[in-house]
């Protein structure tokens, strides 16, 4: 008799097993993907474009301005699984709340606001080994991202003299790319979670050249500017979803 209700249960819990273990494989093929996240900006390296100690100058000093500050990231796209432990992204993100706030040698200080959208495709692998219900994945990709920065403004007190300087803004469009690394948590049979680290490089910041508003006092001078060009790149942790279909 027990042996009897012992196959019994077995035939019964068997399949159980089998279907919670089916539906917690991931499946393969299409999925979207939806991520927020915060930005840290690595130094910018922001220097002149034309000599430093020329007419067209705009730091003037021969230094450079790194401080681009933090900010915010959205994005989103497309992903195809290929099997257990292959997958690629096609995404599209934006950071924002960027801005250049530094200060030169001469005591000139610096302000403009920058941001960025960036296309990436992203190969991934997930690790076979899990830390309970959590699989580590790694990746990286290549793409382009488009990144503007807003007129700089310059301001400083010289010989008691406010002195101010308006210069124009610009964009830059090229080359970036990615690399990550996380933890993913398929809590429902469509559904992941993800918290990950990226480090991203975004390419050049660039201003165009052009036209500069000089003011000393109450006199203003229009002059002529060779625009900066810099760098942006970054950390950043981000949350992420995916659903499968």
């Amino acid at each position: 008799m027990r042996a009897t209700v012992i196959s019994i249960g077995l035939a019964v819990l068997l399949p159980a097993v089998a279907g919670a273990q089916e539906a917690s494989k991931p499946a393969s093929g299409l999925y979207l993907r939806g991520e927020v996240g915060y930005f840290w900006s690595r130094p910018a390296d922001i220097g002149d474009r034309a000599a430093w100690n020329g007419p067209n100058c705009v730091i003037c000093t021969g230094g450079s301005l790194d401080d681009v500050g933090n900010g915010g990231m959205v994005g989103g796209g497309l992903g195809w699984r290929f099997n257990d432990w292959l997958r690629a992204e096609a995404t599209v993100t934006y950071r924002g709340g960027l801005q250049l706030k530094d200060t030169d040698g001469s005591g000139y200080s610096y302000r403009s606001d920058i941001n960025s959208t960036a296309g990436m495709l992203t190969l991934l692998v997930d690790s076979p080994w899990r830390l309970g219900p959590l699989q580590p994945f790694a990746g990286a990709g290549l793409g382009f991202a488009h990144n503007r920065m807003g007129g700089i403004s310059q301001s400083a007190t010289v010989s008691g003299l406010p002195v101010s300087e308006s210069d124009p803004g610009g964009s830059n469009t090229g080359f970036a790319w990615q690399a990550t690394a996380g933890l993913a948590w398929q809590f429902m049979p469509n559904l992941t979670a993800e918290l990950a680290y990226r480090y991203v490089d975004l390419g050049k910041l660039r201003t165009s050249s052009g036209n500069s508003q000089f003011t000393v006092g109450t006199a203003s001078v229009t002059v002529p500017t060779g625009g900066v060009e810099g760098n942006l790149r970054g950390q950043e942790a981000l949350l992420a979803l995916r659903w499968s279909f």
